[in-house]
């Protein structure tokens, strides 16, 4: 009893809060209502740290408390749901229940290769840069896709899952005559990014195929249609989308509860490709969705194993991070090209890094800004980028991004008693962190102050599919300054040279698939910012989510 108080007196204020309300409504006393306040304390803590649901052995419970899948089935509701051995609160329970069932629904339909679809496959994989009997991937997943109402296509770096994509989208139009086709992805980032790559193979197809592969490419959210102050979209079962392809870029990052409400909203002959990399970090809310429905829907799912496009040394230090191998990772660090381990004097350093974007600003300060003007600072930009491991701790985002601010002044690059006592000056990069509909600006969105078009004050641009958008400074919701940013919300980006910082204490927010996503989002270099301890801990510890997905698939539920 006592060992149970101390663990429930550890919990979280909010999850102590919930349990205690609901403790009141079970009707339990003594230690069956300790038992169930733990419990509850412990499912709460679960799901904000990325677990749908807990394993656990219950004890007798009201049904108006916690009810059992099959009560859940027939209509009752309560608060929390039993299912096997997994624990949920309701909500959760019926996000993965009613996705298992949607997605083996799709997962259900098959057909033969369309005729003439193996000709015009023959046409766009050509095999070129194959060897000899080496099996194409690419094919197979774009064969996968025209056969099924589901494909999930995983691979990492430069393994060409856009390509993948574009070809096999160029296959279904052929097949199929006139679709509509929806391109999509987590965050505006991700979405841009997956335009910018779609366009680029695009361009290498017939005119007649490319113009039916749209060029635009859309938040999850904006797809299903965001409600201001509200969960729900204005798309779901009721009014589904209307579409007969839609593709959804970096999967990983899509929660349980996205997921659902995206399935959920699709219409029955709808086809619905996943792209994402199996390895990175799973989405910041619960759930692991990508890496549970590649074990569980292998019919249905392609990993692309030959990387085509990478820098080979940062190849090799991802293979050996996701192979758990601390000491060979490690060794690659210290005498890999375009690989560098800082450290005593790496503030310094990385602020270094910073002072070539800041000198492209100054040119836009002395010249006036433009639309090209502004494409050199982003592209400046997007050449170096700093990714911490955590937000707050000596190595977070706060106290690095003070520390580049600080070094970019003693190097001249502004007046302190003018410009660098505002909050705002030319060349500051933000992060917006909250949503804003009516603006078309969502969480994770990046935009540089600079001066405004022909002469104006300064304003924040944007980049977007369409060129920029640019708003004035008191105009933006939320946001922080970031030559730093977290490597969670570096998801879906990439960057010439990334430099990895990572805690120099232990910190249970170190994971091989963080250290594996910060790298990865480098083209050309890698730097790293650590202590070996801290590394190898970090390279030896993968993520484990607790997950009923895979149960119910294995049911068949």
């Amino acid at each position: 009893m006592e060992n149970e108080k101390q663990e429930y007196d550890k919990g979280s204020l909010s999850a102590r809060h919930l349990a205690r309300f609901l403790a009141v409504r079970s009707g339990l006393e003594g230690a069956m209502l300790e038992q169930f306040r733990l419990l509850v304390v412990r499912l709460a803590e679960a799901l904000e740290t990325g677990d749908s649901c807990i394993e656990a052995e219950l004890p007798p419970l009201p049904e108006s408390i916690c009810i059992g899948a099959g009560a859940f089935a027939s209509g009752a509701e309560a608060p929390l749901v039993y299912d096997g051995k997994h624990l949920y609160f309701h909500r959760f329970y019926r996000f993965e229940s009613r996705l298992a069932m949607q997605l083996l629904g799709l997962a259900g339909w098959r057909r033969k290769l369309p005729a003439g679809a193996g000709a015009i496959l023959e046409q766009l994989f050509d095999g070129a840069g194959l060897e000899e009997g080496e099996t194409d991937f690419q094919r197979k997943a774009a064969e996968l896709a025209l056969c099924s109402h589901l494909a999930i296509i995983s691979g990492g770096p430069g393994t060409g899952k856009t390509t993948t994509v574009v070809k096999l989208l160029a296959a279904l139009v052929q097949s199929d005559g006139e679709l509509k086709i929806a391109l999509a992805a987590p965050t505006g980032k991700a979405a841009m990014r997956l335009a910018e790559s779609v366009n680029g193979a695009r361009a290498k197809l017939a005119g007649g195929v490319a113009a039916k592969i749209p060029a635009e490419a859309s938040t999850l959210h904006r797809l299903l249609g965001s409600r201001p102050d509200s969960i729900n979209f204005r798309h779901d079962h009721t009014a589904p989308l209307a579409f007969n392809v839609v593709v959804v870029d970096e999967a990983s990052m899509v929660d349980l509860a996205l997921m659902s409400r995206l399935v959920d909203a699709l219409q029955p002959e709808t086809r619905l490709i996943l792209l994402g990399d199996r390895d990175q970090l799973s989405s910041v809310e619960s759930g692991a969705v990508l890496a549970d429905l590649l074990v569980s829907l292998p019919q249905c799912s392609m990993v692309l194993k030959k990387a085509w496009r990478y820098n080979d040394n940062i190849r090799d230090l991802a293979t050996a991070i996701n192979g758990g191998e601390a000491e060979k990772a490690w060794e690659l660090l210290q005498g890999g090209e375009n690989l560098q381990l800082l450290g005593k004097g790496w503030r310094a350093e990385l602020g270094r890094r910073s002072e070539p974007y800041m000198k492209v600003v100054g040119d836009v300060r002395r010249d006036g800004c433009d639309d090209v003007a502004a494409t050199n600072v982003f592209r400046a930009f997007h050449a170096f980028q700093i990714l911490c491991a955590t937000r707050r701790d000596s190595r977070g985002v706060k106290q690095v991004n003070a520390a580049v601010t600080r070094h970019l002044a003693a190097a001249g690059f502004y007046c302190p008693g003018e410009e660098w006592g505002a909050r705002w000056y030319a060349g500051r990069p933000v992060m917006v962190t909250a949503n804003d509909y009516s603006l078309d600006l969502f969480n994770g969105d990046i935009g540089i102050c600079l001066p405004g078009r022909e002469g104006e004050g300064e304003r924040v641009w944007f980049e977007s599919g369409e060129g920029f958008k640019v708003f004035l400074l008191n105009r933006l919701p939320s946001h922080e300054t970031v030559f730093a940013m977290t490597i969670h919300k570096s998801q879906g980006s990439e960057y010439d040279t990334v430099a990895v910082v990572l805690p120099d204490a232990e910190n249970r927010i170190l994971s091989r698939e963080l250290v594996y996503t910060g790298i990865t989002r480098a083209r050309k270099g890698v730097i790293v910012v650590a202590e070996k301890e801290s590394f190898k801990r970090a390279v030896i510890t993968p993520v484990r989510r607790q997950s009923g997905l895979r149960e119910l698939f294995s049911r068949g539920l």
